[in-house]
């Protein structure tokens, strides 16, 4: 797992640990950057902030080019952005799930299932 966040890095492993997981490594940092380190991923899971996806943060999914992307968001307008730009890249959304986690406001997160066609 890779996350800009520190403490949510330590709060990923102290869940690990609590869980007894060992195939599995969290470390701080900007996660647009993974590729740069050889890392390679079937599933990448991404839960960007209200603005969504930097540019750079696509352009890093392309090339990482994962078997399923799974978008958890906060925001559908970027959500709805952040999408097109991925099927432009041949991921399609294939399931989607709103959570209304948040009563009596205009606020839903919603997490979408993404895959590529000739997967």
């Amino acid at each position: 797992g890779i996350e800009i966040v520190e403490s949510a890095v330590r709060d990923a492993v102290a869940n690990a640990e609590r869980n007894h997981l060992k195939n599995i490594r969290f470390r701080c940092g900007d996660s647009a950057t993974a590729e740069a380190e050889g890392m390679h991923f079937d599933c990448i899971v991404i839960d960007p902030p209200r603005k969504g996806c930097s540019p750079a943060m696509i352009e890093a999914l392309t090339r990482l080019d994962p078997k399923r992307i799974v978008y958890v968001s906060c925001n559908p307008a970027t959500l709805a952005r952040d999408a097109a730009l991925l099927a432009e890249a041949g991921w399609m959304i294939t399931r989607a799930q709103p959570f209304d986690m948040f009563p009596r406001t205009g606020h839903c997160e919603t997490v979408c299932m993404l895959t590529k066609d000739n997967r």
